[in-house]
């Protein structure tokens, strides 16, 4: 199979890497040239390729007229973001009339496509376990760890929760949890510029926080990867559907309120074994099901499937 890349990844090694491994021939093109819609076109007129992977998450980037183009090479297109956007903007919809599928990392946008008419499945996220894993370089951190951006107040859905939920964490575990990422006044490092330093990070944790900004089905944010991929165990807000991915207590462990959170940390911060036990389970499954390698393998099951 001859696949076409073009997205936001393609200084991704490790993304590059697993696409190249399940297919026969591989080109790319990154949505950030300013001649985008012309090369892409041109690109996949040349290559003739079989599948057609866009992950464009930005708006006025492709055009109706380019979509249309890749979908006339005879190849089968998908378009695929791992961000959510409240509501799903309209861009979205107009590519969707002119491509084969069309790919959310949660349920909540595949259902809303679908009453709309439009094909679409879901498709997670994935992370690279070259970077993200046990070994190298590890640099101090705190005992409890939480990796985001700050946008401020009412910016997403939960913006608000989560800035509470750093308030409190703050308040209860002054020495022992780390705050890191961009935008907040009181932060214990940022790490967000580089993921080797995120990963160098999260080594040195015993837990890492989940918490994403939209309380969809099926929906967590890569941070939750990077997490348990590098090694740390991972405490997670409640979130439907996350039994289809995770089993709670064996991968991860969930809460749902303040108080919870707090009684669990204590908890896991008091028992090693149970704690050590549930962060190699949690970076087993990762290993196994969702790396790039995973990733790029059910892309190619959604291109067999939806062709049948």
């Amino acid at each position: 199979m001859k696949a076409l890349y073009l997205g936001i990844m393609t200084n991704s090694t490790g993304f590059t890497s697993a696409f190249k491994a399940n297919v026969s021939e591989y080109e790319q093109l990154s949505s950030n040239d300013p001649d985008f819609n012309s090369k892409a076109c041109a690109l996949a007129d040349r290559f003739k390729p079989d599948l057609i992977f866009i992950q464009i998450q930005q708006p006025n980037i492709i055009t109706q007229k380019c979509a249309k183009f890749l979908k006339s090479t005879g190849a089968f297109v998908i378009n695929w973001t791992g961000d959510v956007r409240h509501p799903i903007p309209k861009w979205y919809y107009e590519i969707a009339q002119h491509i084969d599928l069309t790919c959310f990392s949660n349920m909540h946008d595949v259902k809303e496509f679908r009453k709309e008419g439009y094909s679409s499945e879901f498709l997670e996220i994935g992370y690279d376990e070259t970077i993200y894993n046990s070994e190298g370089i590890t640099y101090p951190s705190r005992e409890i760890v939480f990796m985001a951006n700050n946008y401020g107040y009412n910016h997403f859905p939960e913006s608000n929760y989560r800035i509470k939920m750093i308030e409190f964490l703050q308040k209860n575990y002054p020495v022992r949890f780390g705050l890191y990422g961009q935008g907040w006044s009181k932060c214990n490092g940022n790490y967000n510029s580089s993921q080797l330093e995120e990963a160098a990070m999260i080594r040195t944790s015993k837990i890492g926080i989940n918490l994403s900004h939209f309380n969809y089905e099926r929906y967590s944010s890569d941070r939750m990867l990077r997490i348990m991929g590098t090694g740390a165990m991972c405490l997670t807000k409640l979130y439907n559907g996350i039994e289809l991915d995770f089993q709670a207590k064996n991968h991860l462990d969930t809460w749902e309120t303040f108080d919870e959170l707090k009684i669990k940390i204590d908890f896991y911060l008091s028992n090693d074994t149970e704690r050590n036990r549930i962060a190699k389970k949690g970076k087993d499954l990762m290993l196994k099901s969702f790396t790039f390698k995973s990733m790029i393998k059910n892309i190619l099951k959604l291109n067999k499937t939806n062709q049948i």
